[in-house]
């Protein structure tokens, strides 16, 4: 699936149907081109972590979408019976009385996303934590969220894509904000996070697609992190220049090596030749 350059509104599932390179297929790029080819012929599962997240931007970012996606399960709602039991030749009157719940629960929820009632709870302390956030309040409003853009890059003409949280205009200065969770959001322990996930290279990858795309330039990013345990605590951060510069050549890498991998249809993986192994540098001491 491929579309024009520009800022689209799509689903999450159209998005990820591009062809388009994309912040995460660099970093898979990075590690190998062959574990980024593999990535596109493997069928996987969303993961737990996965579906939580969708639940959690929708619950942020399109509060007037939940309830045509996704549904509580109530909190007294009997425990859903097995395949052995549903099959059982004598059911006892209360696996009769829960086959015939969750049929109907069922027939009335078909096509939403269940919710666990104690992770309900959860994600709305979450997503009030943050649309309660004094420097948040002023963003969200008459803002435009999911949304995606295309462009070609001006070095190699590859076609590059990202979906972004939030991109508002204040004042005349355009504004990006990405959410992200943490365990701490501390700064030192979200600053190691932003280095070890590759935060940094997304802001430099969107800061760059977003303005190639004709949108315009972005002239602050911002990270909006919030803990997953109570009191479900949020901080705002903003990348340093050199930062952002440093993951800028660092992206540039991989994108160029995307491109010599288009061109010559190969995708190799890791280097044939014998390394050697040393003790970490933090561990010579």
């Amino acid at each position: 699936m491929n579309l024009d350059t520009g800022r689209h509104i799509i689903s999450e599932d159209e998005y990820h149907q591009l062809t388009a390179f994309s912040n995460s297929d660099l970093k898979l790029i990075a590690r190998s081109p062959a574990h980024y080819k593999a990535s596109k012929t493997e069928q996987k599962e969303p993961t737990p972590a996965l579906i939580a997240g969708r639940i959690l931007h929708c619950a942020i970012l399109e509060p007037e979408n939940f309830h045509s996606r996704f549904v509580v399960v109530p909190e007294d709602a009997p425990r859903r019976p097995s395949s052995a039991q549903r099959d059982a030749k004598k059911p006892s009157e209360d696996t009769i009385r829960a086959i015939l719940w969750w049929d109907e629960w069922n027939l009335q929820t078909k096509g939403k996303q269940e919710i666990k009632h104690e992770d309900q709870l959860e994600y709305t302390a979450i997503a009030n934590n943050i649309r309660s956030h004094p420097e948040l309040v002023g963003f969200l409003k008459d803002s435009l969220t999911e949304q995606t853009f295309i462009a070609n890059d001006p070095v190699t003409g590859v076609q590059l894509r990202c979906r972004a949280d939030l991109v508002c205009t204040i004042n005349g200065y355009r504004v990006v904000i990405d959410f992200k969770s943490a365990e701490d959001a501390r700064r030192g322990y979200f600053e190691r996070a932003c280095f070890n996930y590759g935060y940094f290279h997304q802001e430099a990858f969107y800061r760059d697609v977003i303005e190639w795309s004709g949108y315009g330039k972005v002239d602050l990013f911002l990270f909006a992190v919030f803990e997953k345990e109570a009191p479900y605590a949020v901080k705002l951060y903003q990348s340093t220049a050199t930062a952002v510069d440093r993951a800028r050549t660092s992206y540039r890498q991989s994108l160029n090596l995307a491109a010599e991998c288009l061109a010559n249809n190969e995708w190799p993986n890791y280097s044939t030749d014998i390394e050697t192994l040393d003790y970490p540098a933090w561990a010579k001491d």
